[in-house]
């Protein structure tokens, strides 16, 4: 119920003010009559409770459409902030760039890289430098052993200040090329993180991750839908994983993790090795 309220807050904000509106109508009256029907009120009391659930519906409304920062959180939370242990900003931005690779010192978008992560156990490598010409960030993995976990990265978002999502901009898109002559295809597998600090995969239905494939120095987009709750699985690696929020819920996107190696049939991408550029990654309105 808690989450259909939100849902509501963040969609059909004029509906609600509408009905409140109404329903504020029907408490000052002690009544109305639409198309015929007669609604009435039976006690001063009922007047009162009616007016003070109006009041509440309006005001959290009129919030919700005039883009307050209070957000209304499930199991009872309030703009829950465990996203700042990456070390981000708690200003969250409105727009549609996550992250652009344009690095801009001493002040702005000082640093796009959160972590880098190699199977060291195995021997695993991986390096990473932006370009900062052309704006895109080169990647270099070894996974070694074909048994190994993917090597992965961490972007930060732009400017170190997580980005707001919604129904409407809801649409994660990235653009990558091959940067070696290989011509083994690059598995791309990516997680996000939201504001409770959770990694979620993305993943098929029955759980296993969905994996791009990058097959040549050509750029291609890729786009995914973070609404889209059939396709996100709760990665229990890292993370607030215990947060007894169980379902994906991305209001705030503090990173988005890319995992590299060779397509893999089951599971995540395993072994190989390989060169790749990526850049553009954004939220948008739209999956074009």
């Amino acid at each position: 119920m808690k989450d259909y309220i939100h849902e509501l807050l963040k969609n059909q904000p004029l509906a609600l003010i509408i009905i409140a509106s109404l329903l504020a109508l029907i408490t000052a009256s002690g009544g109305m009559t639409i198309g015929g029907l007669t609604f009435s009120l039976p006690s001063n009391e009922w007047r009162i409770l009616i007016g003070i659930f109006a009041i509440i519906i309006l005001i959290a409304a009129i919030i919700s459409l005039f883009g307050s920062n209070i957000v209304m959180w499930p199991n009872g939370d309030k703009g829950s902030d465990l996203y700042t242990a990456l070390g981000l900003k708690t200003t969250v931005r409105d727009d549609s760039i996550f992250q652009n690779f344009e690095i801009h010192r001493p002040d702005g978008n000082i640093n796009a890289v959160h972590y880098l992560w190699a199977d060291t156990y195995k021997g695993g490598k991986i390096s990473a430098y932006v370009n900062n010409s052309e704006y895109f960030l080169r990647i270099e993995f070894d996974n070694i052993d074909e048994r190994s976990y993917p090597s992965n990265i961490a972007i930060r978002p732009q400017n170190e200040e997580p980005i707001k999502i919604d129904q409407k901009k809801r649409f994660l898109s990235f653009e990558a090329r091959r940067a070696d002559d290989s011509i083994q295809p690059i598995a791309v597998a990516v997680r996000v993180v939201n504001q409770y600090l959770q990694h979620w995969w993305y993943a098929q239905h029955g759980g296993e991750c969905k994996q791009f494939k990058v097959v040549n120095a050509q750029w291609k987009k890729f786009v995914i839908d973070l609404y889209d709750k059939d396709s996100w699985k709760l990665f229990d690696s890292d993370g607030y994983y215990k947060k007894d929020v169980k379902d994906p819920f991305f209001d705030i996107l503090g990173s988005v993790i890319f995992e590299f190696g060779i397509p893999n049939d089951i599971g995540r991408p395993r072994g190989g090795k390989g060169t790749i550029d990526i850049r553009r990654i954004k939220v948008t309105c739209n999956a074009s």
